[in-house]
């Protein structure tokens, strides 16, 4: 660098050349990512896709795919903004309550058992995808009750009856079974191949493990659901998605 002081006979050379460099910094990595960042919080929501577009995304058995019914596309569409609001008076807020498993390791299937649902559930036209990384479910006595899906489910513990909401950052997209178009979800952070994702989830998936193994009192008990949470974690870690 002092060579370059040195040999500099001319300011505005040096101004110039520096100028340069600084051009340069702005527009590298640094710079790009806040501009992705930018794009990210303009993109709508909403995009409207045919179900074939993301059906072989779907096919991944990392996650649980699960759906619920509704009858209306506002209905669908405030369940992707706030959340599916569930329990409640004479309501359950367990997964089977409110939620249908669909296949995931046939994309064709999983629409069938998905327009199915809508059929069954008063003709419901509109179904809404749940899609839970698998290795993020905690253990408990109840394998399908909301406390399995403390991740992706917030109590509500202002009110008498059990109540509170599956989060919308899960919620993946709704389908019209109508015309076989999904409305995808652009702020789903479920996306175990994002970086920045999986880090928000890891942490917050480590924090409430550590609280519920607190809430254990027998030694013994603490270290079986430790244990057993541990081999879930693993075998969603190493489920790898499938060769198609």
């Amino acid at each position: 660098m002092n060579e370059f002081l040195e040999s500099a006979t001319n300011r505005d050379n040096i101004a110039s050349t520096w100028g340069t460099l600084k051009s340069v910094e702005y527009s590298g990595a640094e710079s790009e990512a806040q501009h992705s960042k930018q794009n990210e919080r303009e993109q709508p929501q909403f995009e409207l896709v045919p179900f074939a577009k993301i059906a072989k995304s779907l096919e991944d058995p990392r996650y649980e795919e699960l759906a619920h019914a509704t009858i209306s596309a506002e209905n669908a569409e405030a369940i992707l903004r706030e959340g599916l609001n569930v329990g409640g008076e004479g309501r359950d807020t367990d997964i089977d309550s409110n939620f249908k498993y669909l296949s995931n390791n046939n994309s064709e299937k999983l629409r069938n058992s998905a327009e199915d649902l809508g059929r069954e559930h008063k003709n419901a036209k509109f179904v809404v995808l749940y899609r839970i990384p698998f290795q993020y479910k905690l253990p408990t006595t109840q394998p399908k009750s909301s406390e399995t899906y403390r991740m992706f489910y917030e109590p509500n513990d202002d009110l008498d009856a059990p109540s509170g909401k599956y989060n919308q950052d899960f919620a993946y997209g709704y389908l019209d079974v109508t015309t076989g178009f999904v409305n995808k979800n652009n702020t789903y952070r479920g996306d175990l191949d994002d970086p920045e994702q999986k880090a928000d989830m890891e942490a917050k998936y480590k924090l409430l493990r550590d609280e519920a193994a607190n809430k254990i009192s027998d030694s013994e008990a603490r270290e079986v659901f430790l244990s057993m949470a541990e081999s879930w974690h693993e075998m969603g870690e190493h489920m790898g998605r499938q060769e198609h």
